[in-house]
């Protein structure tokens, strides 16, 4: 009680002085001030951030639920999606889920390229000239840091083999 009140009292006469304009010492520095010294960059350091500043990729592959015969235009999101990526080291790394299928991917270094494979599979039935097919190539985007890089609409694909693929790609350059 004692030492809370020494400290109100020393608290109030500082204020008085303030207000008398009789200027009190400042209290004494800890440690010197060097200025706006900063560390210099280092010429011969590698350019590969850390992980957590890396580029990431976020990709986002559908199916479509209808087909507009005189439009030729797949719309809504419709059945299972099975897409496969990577990076520039050649390991494909397959998905399948609903669609739309969303992922993210964290690039390996600052200048890699990522691709998106979207397989060729069974969905809407539509007709063709020669009678009908259900064969698609699922829709795909790729986006980085929120930026659209690379759209590809889901297209039908009469003529294709389940197992072949189109690609989506994104470089990990193009982050801001």
């Amino acid at each position: 009680m004692y030492l809370r009140t020494r400290l109100l009292l020393a608290a109030l006469f500082a204020a008085i002085l303030g207000l008398l304009g009789v200027a009190t010492p400042a209290p004494s520095q800890a440690r010197p001030d060097y200025g706006n010294l900063k560390r210099a960059p280092c010429p011969h350091c590698p350019k590969i951030k850390p992980p957590y500043l890396r580029p990431a990729v976020s990709f986002t592959a559908w199916m479509p639920a209808a087909f507009d015969q005189a439009t030729e235009y797949g719309s809504g999101y419709g059945g299972p999606v099975k897409v496969g990526y990577g990076w520039d080291d050649g390991a494909i790394t397959t998905v399948t889920g609903a669609s739309p299928l969303r992922k993210t991917a964290l690039a390996p270094t600052n200048n890699a390229t990522f691709y998106l494979r979207v397989y060729v599979q069974r969905g809407v039935t539509y007709r063709t000239g020669g009678g009908t097919s259900n064969l698609w190539y699922p829709g795909c985007q790729t986006k980085i840091g929120g930026k659209v890089v690379d759209t590809r609409k889901p297209s039908p694909a009469p003529d294709r083999k389940i197992g072949e693929y189109a690609t989506c790609t994104a470089y990990a350059h193009q982050a801001g």
